[in-house]
């Protein structure tokens, strides 16, 4: 069986725990008798399926569309600005898909650390999520107490997300520029000559 290393653990299974912890702090009855249903083995199969539903339609979604644009109008010192301005990347999405490639191509030295410190980041995004839906079902529910504590957390979460992130893309920066510039252009050229090619096929097929 494959090991989970820490990066995994915080990006998929945490989550799960975490919404399980407000669902019991919004509904402590109806929760305790879904673990009573599911059992020892059924509920951390149950919360490790939500954290890796939640990860997955959040990382694709919520950080893709809107984070990262975020982090882009608050500060140029990312990598995302830096391939666009200096390479011609057209999106903040090719520059992502870009900087993996690099990253796991020429990059060694720091990479697994970065990783676990984007996956703490990631966990407090989903968090931050979690908490402000936590207060509007509270909020619906007439549990007047509780919004204000879970929004207070929300925001804080939220922020300490956005900080942290934003500080890591600095340090991802600094490595990416590190690395020789005709090798970050030999991916680019590949990068925009695939994407010409796949233009072209559907332009043949329409």
């Amino acid at each position: 069986m494959e090991r989970f290393d820490l990066d995994q653990i915080l990006r998929y299974l945490t989550i799960g725990f975490v919404m399980t912890g407000l669902a019991f702090l919004c509904e402590p009855q109806r929760l305790s008798a879904l673990i009573k249903e599911l059992g020892s083995i059924g509920f951390p199969v149950a919360a490790f399926t939500i954290g890796t539903l939640t990860y997955l339609t959040y990382r694709s979604t919520v950080y893709t569309f809107l984070i990262n644009p975020l982090k882009d109008r608050l500060t140029s010192h990312n990598y995302r600005v830096f391939l666009k301005a200096q390479y011609g990347v057209k999106s903040s999405l090719q520059a992502e898909v870009l900087w993996y490639t690099i990253r796991d191509l020429y990059v060694k030295e720091g990479h697994q650390r970065i990783r676990v410190h984007s996956s703490g980041i990631h966990l407090l995004y989903m968090s931050a999520l979690s908490f402000c839906a936590a207060s509007f079902y509270c909020l619906a529910r007439g549990q007047q107490t509780k919004v204000y504590y879970l929004a207070i957390a929300s925001i804080i979460l939220g922020l300490s997300g956005l900080l942290t992130d934003i500080s890591v893309e600095k340090q991802e920066l600094l490595l990416l520029e590190n690395v020789e510039s005709d090798k970050i252009k030999a991916i680019v050229d590949k990068m925009i000559s695939g994407s010409q090619i796949q233009q072209t096929d559907s332009a043949d097929k329409q």
